[in-house]
């Protein structure tokens, strides 16, 4: 079959497969796509991939004339070259992966260069990384401390004793938004603020001789690394060109593509920020490397781990077997600022109101759909409370992959007129505070920003008990847990006690101020962390035992 018959999709499958082993470089994947048949490259990807690199050559030996080309006789000499390393450091184990393996040596050989930074009283290029600026908690409080640093340089404040200097910079995955969601939510902002943005996706691809990376060793074993960790090499050479640092990464997915970039650049300081609890515990987004790589990290030198609550601490230090005292919990700092509302959102809301006018209670929830927030179990529930409640009412706000799934199953339960379904706000408070109650059902959670803000909004709460949910509010007056498993009978108790308890005072604004202030406030927050990016961390270390 001749290339310009492949399928459209074999041939991207091909494509990245190739790019996968050639470095990424644009020139190369060509040259090796014209010479290679589709299904040998999707082959040979997916076995490197898999950390079957052995297998991987052999197949590539068993084609008829296939190192006919120059580049793929390059391609053989690169896998046979970094077997030889790898085995020269030592032989993988039967079964283990290759990927695992040169993951190991890298980190080993990385772990004996690295020095530890001395702490400071002047800090400046600092990288803030994660996966992308949607709307979500994390990129929130992401955008939040970006603000407060680059604010605070601007103004020649110090903070906790620690003089700070631009720049400051923001780096996430892609920008580039999908079907699903906006990936660049809280990009206005930091322009806004001056802060520059970057791209991965933007950044010219680091070829596998990219003599950026002195170590030889490390060089020869990048082809048999994991896609996700080789696709954030090409950070190597800005995280040099722009003399970053600390890089702060925030979230597992952004850890695995940029921490071992940093380790390479010879960033002194990384600073690795858990949101949640750790991904072998999530749904369906545990990876093998994760552990391997964070196993490696938590004995480095240099490197420091942080978490937004003690629970999630305790579970990431359990399961990767570090001590517990080597997490910092900095909590959330939360406030209400939050955008006006625009005028098709007053309309929808005027029209909304107008039509269930004889609504005694409204239910809201503001959370990406995506199946561990548990949106069609919102929904379901919302019929459920509908049974007995008729004139109750529903606002639910977010974008994600189930939004359609969620569109859908609203119609099918005829739900249209007493639920309102929006896609995209940034107007929180103002949707806040059209709800009685709000109700978050999520499977997994760190420390749910949103919880915060609804209960500073006036808002009683009623969550699923996970991590640190429950602490965000007093338990019986700003806010109540349901059982573990989801209980719609459950549920809808509890909804109707929280708003009951409610209706009879200014309890939960007070409670709420009063709670908030002494465990999430903006200020602790960014003091919190300007002391662990400065390396001021022994005095501010905090038990999670």
């Amino acid at each position: 079959m001749e290339m310009s018959e492949v399928p459209l999709s074999m041939a991207a499958a091909s494509a990245n497969g190739i790019a996968h082993v050639t470095g990424g470089d644009p020139a190369k994947v060509l040259a090796v796509a014209e010479n290679l048949q589709p299904e040998v490259a999707s082959s040979i990807f997916e076995l490197v991939e898999a950390g079957r690199a052995y297998e991987a050559l052999a197949y590539l030996d068993r084609q008829e004339g296939a190192l006919q080309s120059p580049e793929l006789r390059r391609l053989r000499g690169d896998l046979v070259r970094a077997l030889q390393v790898l085995e020269a450091h030592r032989r993988p184990a039967h079964g283990e992966s290759t990927s695992l393996a040169a993951l190991d040596c890298i980190l080993d050989a990385q772990s004996a260069r690295r020095v530890p930074p001395p702490p400071t009283k002047r800090l400046t290029g600092v990288a803030l990384m994660t996966g992308h600026l949607g709307a979500g908690g994390a990129e929130l409080q992401m955008a939040r401390t970006a603000e407060m640093l680059a604010g605070a340089a601007g103004s020649q404040q110090k903070i906790a004793g620690v003089k700070l200097s631009r720049p400051f910079h923001v780096v996430v995955n892609s920008l580039t938004p999908n079907t699903n969601r906006p990936l660049n939510f809280f990009g206005p902002v930091l322009a806004r603020k001056n802060i520059p943005v970057w791209a991965l996706e933007d950044l010219p691809p680091a070829g596998l001789e990219d003599s950026l990376i002195s170590d030889e060793t490390t060089r020869a074993l990048l082809p048999l690394l994991y896609p996700n960790i080789r696709k954030g090499l090409r950070l190597v050479s800005w995280f040099q060109q722009q003399k970053i640092q600390v890089a702060y990464i925030w979230q597992d997915n952004a850890i695995l593509h940029f921490a071992v970039a940093a380790l390479l650049a010879g960033v002194p300081r990384l600073v690795l920020n858990f949101r949640g609890m750790p991904p072998v515990l999530r749904w369906k987004e545990h990876l093998p490397e994760f552990e391997k790589l964070y196993t490696a990290l938590a004995a480095m030198p240099g490197v420091t781990f942080v978490c937004n609550s003690s629970k999630a601490a305790s579970a990431y230090s359990d399961w990767i077997g570090c001590s517990r005292d080597a997490f910092h919990v900095i909590s959330n700092g939360s406030d209400l600022h939050s955008a006006h509302p625009t005028a098709r959102e007053l309309k929808t809301w005027s029209e909304f109101d107008a039509r269930t006018r004889d609504a005694t209670i409204t239910i809201g929830g503001i959370f990406r759909m995506h199946p561990n927030k548990r949106p069609l179990e919102w929904v379901q529930f919302a019929r459920y409370y509908l049974n007995s409640h008729p004139k109750a009412r529903f606002v639910l706000i977010g974008s994600g992959v189930f939004f359609e799934t969620v569109r859908d199953l609203v119609r099918t339960l005829g739900l249209t007129r007493r639920l309102l379904l929006v896609q995209q706000t940034k107007a929180g408070t103002y949707w806040l505070k059209k709800m009685d109650v709000f109700l978050l059902l999520s499977r997994y959670e760190g420390t749910p920003n949103v919880l915060i803000e609804a209960q500073l909004a006036g808002v009683p709460v009623v969550c699923t008990p996970v991590a640190n949910a429950t602490d965000t509010f007093v338990d019986g007056v700003t806010g109540l847990a349901t059982s573990v498993a989801i209980d719609v009978e459950d549920i809808a108790a509890k909804v109707d006690q929280i708003a009951t308890h409610a209706r009879l005072g200014d309890a939960v604004p007070h409670y709420a101020r009063r709670h908030i202030s002494a465990r999430y406030s903006a200020r602790s927050m960014i003091e919190h962390t300007v002391r662990v990016l400065s390396g001021q961390r022994d005095e501010w270390r905090i038990s999670v035992g």
